[in-house]
């Protein structure tokens, strides 16, 4: 199988010059040099599209395959390698490229087939694996804040939400907008929302066991007060969240009644105008006998 591989230049771990002795890269700079690198992968006749950097990097180029190619993307190598890596660690990926590869070259791979939402706005489509409003957008929003990450950020937030009563008011604020969903009533009430096809959230919760299941998407949401977030701030981690709407989805359309800000795979953007949340189906490699 002949690879090609879209690699982000601000991703960390291999230089370009060292991923090249193995593949033929294809690097990007930003999100719109990803057309060219596209055009490149096409003219070389690759089987396989790599891609190597975190959920940005693939949530970014993804949503430009689609554009690309339409409904017939490439088969998808994830290379694990960005800051939230939340997809490989679903997949079960690593950020070992030379492995990766060796065992592709030698036909040891199988074919995984992963639902991704498409979210239709005044944008036009795009396309990821998280979306998150209400707390989720507060929660990354602060977490983008200021130069610490990982780790240490995510426990400093915690610790303000837990001892800071007023911060966590704020953040866990309504967000004014209905939501309908393909397969059950509608509520008009939430300050928390999650929708997945990935199990795995980053950061080390596990809050979406059912994400991804029968090909569709998890939804939770609903409205949390503080002590409802006391009670679940250690049932994160233990896939035992209570006071939120649970559901398999396969649609969702959010109508806000204001500007609504949301997140999508770590990404923070706006929508004044409706989202339509449907889902498509990718075909990652995974690499191993």
């Amino acid at each position: 199988m002949k690879i090609g591989l879209i690699y982000n230049k601000n991703a960390g771990g291999k230089r370009r010059e060292e991923l090249e002795k193995i593949v033929d890269c294809f690097e990007t700079h930003n999100t719109y040099q990803i057309y060219a690198a596209l055009d490149k992968f096409k003219l070389s006749e690759k089987d396989i599209l790599g891609v190597y950097g975190g959920d940005g990097t693939l949530q970014h180029t993804i949503t430009r395959c689609f554009e690309y190619y339409k409904e017939k993307i490439p088969n998808i190598l994830f290379i694990k390698g960005g800051t939230i890596n939340s997809v490989a660690d679903d997949l079960r990926l690593d950020g070992n490229a030379e492995r990766a590869i060796s065992l592709i070259k030698r036909n040891k791979y199988r074919v995984h087939h992963k639902p991704i939402m498409r979210i239709d706005s005044e944008r036009g489509a795009e396309y990821g694996f998280i979306y998150g409003s209400g707390l989720i957008y507060e929660f990354i929003h602060d977490y983008c804040k200021g130069n610490l990450r990982g780790a240490p950020k995510v426990f400093a937030l915690t610790g303000m939400m837990l001892t800071n009563i007023p911060y966590l008011s704020n953040m866990l604020k309504e967000v004014d907008a209905e939501v309908h969903v393909s397969n059950g009533p509608t509520f008009n009430r939430h300050n928390v929302m999650i929708i997945s096809t990935v199990k795995n959230m980053g950061f080390g919760f596990k809050m979406m066991p059912h994400a991804g299941d029968h090909g569709k998407a998890q939804l939770r949401g609903g409205m949390l007060n503080e002590g409802d977030f006391f009670n679940n701030i250690v049932n994160a981690y233990t896939n035992s969240i209570r006071g939120i709407h649970s559901r398999l989805v396969d649609y969702v359309k959010i109508k806000p009644k204001k500007t609504l800000n949301y997140v999508l795979d770590g990404e923070l953007k706006a929508a004044n105008h409706e989202l339509n949340i449907s889902l498509r189906q990718i075909k990652f490699i995974i690499p191993g006998s």
